[in-house]
């Protein structure tokens, strides 16, 4: 048994650390794009100081316009990563929490004290996409593996005890229910470790496919950056004649597959959608600024009013 939940802790550890590694890979990406589209940004600014003409500036524009597309569409796509570093620690935060509560309230039995063991930095419900830095992700993770292991040793400690109670106390079938005792609590035990190993191996099966999805639209957006940046024709008129240009067969594609008398349908109900999501938005921000309002609040009603000591004085007379 000792064997077996040292094997599962090992490879909790062990699939933590390629989790870590995954995430450093996706921020080497980040800074390899970000760099592109740097390039991007200073062609732009030397061109239009070179070329400063009206009609020149008006050209650029579109130039311009496609630096934001992409600078927009990697912003996300680096949010989009700092949320899932951030859920990084709320999962162990949590959890973490929730063990230190119960390691707590039954000190007598497991001897374990909480006081001893590190202080993590407090987790905000309120800040999403805060970055908590690896060394913190990485220290509520080994401190939470930790206290799985220490609550581990109890169990195989009261296991042992069983085993000796069982032969050397040499008193017959007397203590059945005291063994019997025993051993309700110690599989009590046994289920609480099982189930945060459980928890744990949720948490990094389900980071993983968040990871590795996003690291597959990166790859995507640095290939279409390249493709991009790779292709050198200027477009004219001309290229619409094309019959082998591939993306007027694909807005032929896509206006054949939507039926007239719905195309104006079809406008307002995105039209409807976007005004939703709009809508959201400011009622997502305002309720963030009203949970912070009622923090302050809250915050502020646990402070005593002091009054001046002239009034104090007054009253003593």
């Amino acid at each position: 048994m000792e064997n077996e939940y040292s094997s599962k802790l090992e490879k909790l550890a062990d699939n933590f650390q390629n989790l870590i590694l995954f995430s450093k890979k996706l921020d080497q990406e980040k800074l390899l794009i970000n760099e592109q589209l740097q390039h991007f940004k200073d062609t732009h600014s030397t061109l239009t100081k070179s070329n400063n003409k009206q009609v020149f500036i008006f050209c650029l524009d579109s130039f311009l316009f496609q630096y934001k597309v992409f600078s927009m569409e990697i912003n996300n796509l680096n949010k989009i990563h700092l949320m899932i570093k951030n859920r990084l620690y709320c999962d162990y935060y949590k959890l973490y929490k929730m063990l230190l509560k119960y390691i707590s309230s039954n000190f007598d039995d497991l001897k374990i004290n909480v006081n001893e063991l590190p202080i993590v930095p407090v987790y905000k419900d309120l800040e999403p996409i805060y970055d908590y830095g690896y060394s913190n992700i990485e220290l509520v993770h080994n401190v939470l593996l930790e206290c799985i292991k220490k609550i581990t040793v109890m169990y195989l400690k009261k296991e042992q005890n069983i085993s000796d109670y069982q032969t050397k106390t040499n008193v017959g079938f007397g203590i059945s229910n005291f063994i019997n005792t025993m051993n309700h609590e110690k599989e009590i035990l046994k289920g609480k470790i099982d189930l945060h190993i459980d928890y744990i191996a949720f948490f990094n099966i389900s980071q993983f496919k968040y990871m590795r999805r996003l690291h597959n639209v990166y790859s995507e957006f640095d290939k279409q950056l390249k493709n991009t940046v790779s292709e050198d024709h200027s477009f004219c008129f001309a290229d619409i004649l094309k019959e082998n240009n591939d993306d007027i067969l694909i807005l032929d594609e896509i206006k054949d597959s939507i039926p007239e008398e719905k195309e104006s349908h079809l406008e307002t109900k995105v039209k409807f959608e976007n005004d939703k999501i709009v809508e959201t938005e400011i009622e997502v921000k305002n309720n963030e600024k009203e949970q912070i309002n009622e923090l302050k609040e809250s915050n502020n009603a646990d402070i005593p009013t002091f009054e001046s000591i002239e009034n104090l004085n007054n009253e003593n007379k």
